[in-house]
């Protein structure tokens, strides 16, 4: 689906196909928000919407410890990088262990091996600096590793871009398509309108298909404050 189809849609949904009040442009712009609502509202609910990885290798030493995750894309490269999931070490390797996520509290006090798995890397972890990954001590950063991320939905740049809604959103057009109505008319969510209860129900189904056994992470509490709060 193009985005003058969604724009079309949406005008049908808000009987405004013949009100000039907003551009195509306009309703442009209130596709992509509509878009960017349904892709975070998933994603708040199943960690595999829009996940994918990469593999890359780094160096070591202070010029060759860090990692741009802004150059990652996503499937068909017409996304940009969104999140960050984990890092694996030695990937598809025997070796393969979990790079964790720096605690920069406990950055001098050295680590807390009874709480560390054994598939946790013990010379290592990493931190975000904006999009930049860096690998901390970087004299322990020369290897090879694997990213898991998610990557944002395809935007939409004009009321006449030619690329279409990206299939895992193509699915729930209706939706995208009434919330955009309920923007251009500003309805809100809660409201009693017939819209807003058309998009409730919507919700609800999307809510269903992308229900998982195992949306609850397992979580080992640092209750003492003295240790690394692994995920």
């Amino acid at each position: 689906m193009l985005v003058s189809a969604l724009i079309d849609a949406g005008k049908m949904q808000a009987d405004k196909r013949n009100d000039q009040q907003l551009s195509d442009t306009d309703w442009c712009t209130i596709a992509v928000w509509s878009v960017r609502s349904l892709w975070r509202r998933i994603s708040a609910l199943d960690p595999d919407w829009y996940f994918d990885h990469q593999d890359f290798t780094l160096a070591g030493g202070s010029n060759g410890c860090t990692f741009d995750l802004s150059t990652l894309t996503g499937t068909g490269g017409a996304h940009t990088f969104a999140a960050m999931h984990g890092l694996d070490l030695y990937p598809d390797t025997s070796r393969r262990q979990t790079v964790p996520r720096i605690n920069f509290r406990e950055r001098n006090a050295g680590r807390f091996s009874r709480w560390l798995p054994t598939t946790f890397t013990i010379d290592r972890c990493y931190d975000e600096r904006g999009t930049v990954l860096t690998i901390t001590p970087y004299e322990a950063a020369g290897a090879p590793y694997r990213v898991y991320y998610r990557y944002e939905p395809y935007l939409f740049t004009g009321p006449t871009d030619t690329n279409p809604l990206d299939f895992q959103m193509a699915a729930y057009d209706e939706y995208i398509s009434i919330r955009m109505a309920m923007r251009a008319l500003k309805i809100e969510e809660s409201s009693a309108d017939p819209l807003a209860q058309d998009l409730a129900d919507l919700w609800a189904e999307i809510r269903a298909e992308h229900s998982r056994d195992d949306q609850e992470a397992a979580i080992i509490a640092d209750v003492e404050g003295d240790g690394w709060p692994w995920r």
